[in-house]
């Protein structure tokens, strides 16, 4: 299997990277906690209703950990740890939670570090050098495929 993307222009004119293409992801549905707790009992010794019942719990469990104070790290998955985006004031004195605009959660993935070779041009000679790369664990070995062709839309220019 591999992750699909396709290829966009970007029309923002106040952007500076208007009119130039950029790739994106494809998403093609949204797992649910059902559909979750399936895939995983097929891989373990466990019913899915176990496993669906211990879902259910890591969210209440991930709640619990936020309200203490706490970031949460699973294993081969991430961090994920709450943070906010807030209005600012002259004094800190002035500040209270009523500044507080948005609540959001921040993944962090789990990265691991794997040799690469780079070919770079230098002094006009084609040079290979041999490097480290972080990428996120759980893309580790995965492909992209393009899954349809970019269609430039059709102009009236005359």
């Amino acid at each position: 299997m591999s992750i699909n993307y396709e290829v966009y222009k970007n029309n923002n004119s106040k952007n500076s990277a208007y009119g130039k293409y950029f790739g994106r992801v494809v998403i093609k549905s949204i797992v649910d906690t059902d559909t979750l707790a399936d895939l995983i009992q097929q891989n373990v010794s466990v019913k899915e209703s176990d496993v669906y019942a211990v879902l259910k719990e890591l969210k209440n469990a991930v709640r619990q950990s936020f309200d203490n104070g706490n970031a949460v790290r699973i294993e081969g998955l991430g961090i994920f740890k709450p943070t906010i985006s807030t209005s600012c004031v002259e004094k800190a004195a002035d500040f209270s939670a009523t500044n507080i605009r948005k609540k959001k959660i921040r993944f962090i993935p789990e990265t691991v570090t794997e040799p690469m070779s780079l070919t770079r041009t230098v002094d006009g000679k084609v040079v290979t050098v041999n490097t480290r790369v972080r990428i996120k664990k759980l893309l580790q070995g995965v492909k992209f495929t393009e899954c349809r062709k970019y269609a430039a839309p059709e102009t009236n220019e005359e």
